[in-house]
């Protein structure tokens, strides 16, 4: 399913979507957060590809109107750093406007290796719409994906990150650790900015 408020985004999208992601085989649209709330109850989408910024209600309105998600969630916007640092942090998918179709298959194969259902979709959410209301980016909470499980942690509780193959081993100041199903490669790019230094290949 595509939100969007403008017509030609909603266009251009169904067209990549026909063009490089055969494995879609129904697409609905609406460019209202009402109308979108409405199509999805009966739809029941796999995907909902969402604009951020529309008039009157945002797609961050549609979210929090939904009280229990059965899809995934692929943001769509124009470049603004700090939501997107806010997206990354929690873990979210989003493809910048406008879209390139490499981009929209990485993103469409992401959510076939690992698809994040409700509740964890919404947990997720939730975890950006705090980080998001944060004065200073310092203070964001990084959501680790592992194998079945999601963790919340303040950067401040983590030593250092190691790669591990194509999984990234987390060491926190309790000791413990994490095996995020991320790679160091992506946790490089997240963390830029935070004060992590990259040594060989670990993160400090």
């Amino acid at each position: 399913m595509i939100v969007d408020d403008e017509q030609s985004s909603i266009d251009l999208l169904k067209w990549l979507i026909k063009q490089y992601c055969a494995e879609i085989t129904e697409i609905r649209t609406a460019r209202s957060v009402q109308d979108a709330l409405a199509i999805i109850d009966e739809f029941q989408p796999e995907i909902v590809f969402l604009d951020i910024q529309m008039p009157h209600q945002s797609g961050f309105d549609l979210l929090m109107s939904i009280k229990q998600w059965n899809f995934e969630v692929i943001f769509t916007t124009a470049y603004n750093e700090y939501a997107i640092q806010a997206i990354r942090f929690s873990a979210l998918d989003y493809l910048l406007k406008p879209i390139d179709e490499s981009e929209l298959i990485k993103a469409i194969s992401r959510y076939k290796a690992k698809r994040i259902f409700a509740p964890e979709g919404q947990l997720l959410f939730n975890n950006f719409i705090q980080n998001i209301q944060q004065e200073d980016k310092s203070n964001f909470k990084l959501a680790l994906s592992g194998s079945g499980e999601i963790k919340y942690v303040v950067l401040q509780d983590i030593i250092r990150l190691q790669a591990e193959s194509n999984y990234t081993r987390i060491y926190f100041t309790s000791g413990k650790m994490f095996l995020s199903a991320k790679t160091l490669k992506e946790y490089d790019d997240i963390l830029k900015g935070h004060k992590f230094l990259r040594y060989t290949d670990h993160i400090w």
